[in-house]
């Protein structure tokens, strides 16, 4: 809980700033700490603890929220974190539903392909624009 505080207050501190002008060109720094603190803290949670199927939906939410507005301010990296995280907490959780050695293989095989090729994509619609 304390690293999504400590996230929150990064990106409160960065937009205070930001819109005090105060040091503008720390604004990314800012962001990007402070979603991957958040970012990382409910990962954790929805791996590990009590509240585990609650820290997934916050994961989930926000990686949305990190993908939307990555998309929409022409941000990649927060496409890739949103993505990223998302991708990897699904993912071990998954592997508490399949048993099998193979399954697993052949969730990570063609799971991992669609989303290193949706990336690719993607970055390469973000590298066009600029």
């Amino acid at each position: 809980m304390m690293a999504i505080m400590y996230g929150a207050f990064l990106l409160g501190v960065g937009g205070l700033l930001h819109r005090q002008g105060i040091k503008r060109h720390f604004l990314d720094v800012y962001l990007q700490l402070g979603a991957n603190a958040i970012l990382l803290a409910t990962a954790y949670g929805a791996i590990d603890g009590p509240y585990r199927n609650l820290y997934l939906a916050a994961l989930l939410i926000l990686a949305g929220t990190a993908i939307y507005l990555g998309v929409h301010f022409g941000r990649f990296a927060f496409v890739a974190y949103g993505t990223l995280y998302a991708y990897g907490v699904v993912s071990i959780r998954m592997l508490d539903v399949l048993r099998s050695p193979t399954v697993s293989l052949l969730y990570f095989v063609v799971t991992g392909t669609l989303v290193v090729i949706a990336l690719v994509v993607l970055a390469r619609r973000f590298g066009r624009e600029e």
